[in-house]
C-alpha cells in the first residue's frame, strides 16, 4: 500500500490515509509484526514506535485477564457487570503502572 501509493492516491476519498507521512506509530492499538518488519526496513519504525506498541501489547494482555476473571464471577446483571469491569480495569492497569481513564459509568 505505501510503495504503489502514488497509483491510487486519487482514486478514493480515504485513500489519502495510506501515505507514510500520514501513518500514526504511536497510536491507540498495536501494530501487526509484519507491518513492524516492513516500516523497520524502509527506515521508518523507530525505538519508541517499539516501546509504545509493546506498552499496548502489555496492556492488552494486563486487559484480557482482568477480563476472564471477571468473567468467571458469573456477574449476570449488565450494570454491576459494567461497573465492576471498569473498577478491574482500572485496578488491573493501576497496578501495571500504566496510565488509565475511566470513564464515571
Amino acid at each position: 500500500m505505501i510503495e504503489s501509493f502514488d497509483d491510487y492516491k486519487g482514486g478514493a476519498p480515504g485513500a489519502s490515509g495510506w501515505s507514510l507521512d500520514r501513518q500514526v506509530f504511536d497510536w491507540v492499538i498495536p501494530w501487526h509484526d509484519g507491518a513492524i518488519q516492513y516500516f523497520k526496513e524502509i527506515g521508518a519504525w523507530k525505538p519508541e514506535h517499539q516501546a509504545h506498541n509493546d506498552a499496548l501489547l502489555k496492556c492488552q494482555e494486563i486487559l484480557m485477564t482482568a477480563w476472564k476473571q471477571l468473567v468467571d464471577q458469573k456477574i449476570s446483571d449488565d450494570d454491576a457487570f459494567a461497573k465492576a469491569w471498569m473498577k478491574a480495569r482500572a485496578e488491573a492497569l493501576t497496578k501495571a503502572d500504566l496510565q488509565v481513564v475511566v470513564a464515571d459509568w
